[in-house]
């Protein structure tokens, strides 16, 4: 439950990053996550009551074992989205810096373009 935790915390912490940082413009897309994170928090709020309820009961032989399963089970399950979730995040966060390297580029190129034609230009007249 810990590891679950801790991939649902840093997965948040690189959400509002990306939102702070505008790598997120789409505001759907944004949205969508949120919605998928909020829905994750209350699978894993009821997993941590489940498991609550399982320590204070703390049956014996069978009984203990399948909901031990089940509840492994579950948390794996969440685990698994919550990374899915965050390599979504960051394929997005990439895309966008892509977007900004291609476009700094081109500006560059045309910087670099313009101030040689301007410095040949002034060579030529000198």
């Amino acid at each position: 439950m810990a590891e679950l935790e801790r991939i649902v915390a840093d997965t948040v912490d690189i959400l509002h990053s990306a939102g702070e940082e505008r790598l997120l413009p789409n505001r759907e897309v944004m949205l969508q996550l949120q919605l998928r994170l909020s829905r994750m928090n209350v699978t894993k709020s009821t997993l941590r009551s489940d498991i609550l309820a399982f320590e204070l009961s703390c049956s014996a032989g069978t009984e203990y074992l399948h909901t031990m399963r089940r509840l492994s089970a579950e948390i794996e399950s969440c685990k698994r989205e919550a990374k899915k979730i965050q390599v979504e995040i960051l394929t997005e966060i990439e895309k966008k810096r892509r977007e900004v390297y291609s476009s700094s580029i081109e500006d560059l190129a045309v910087i670099l373009a313009s101030g040689c034609s301007l410095q040949r230009n002034q060579a030529d007249r000198d």
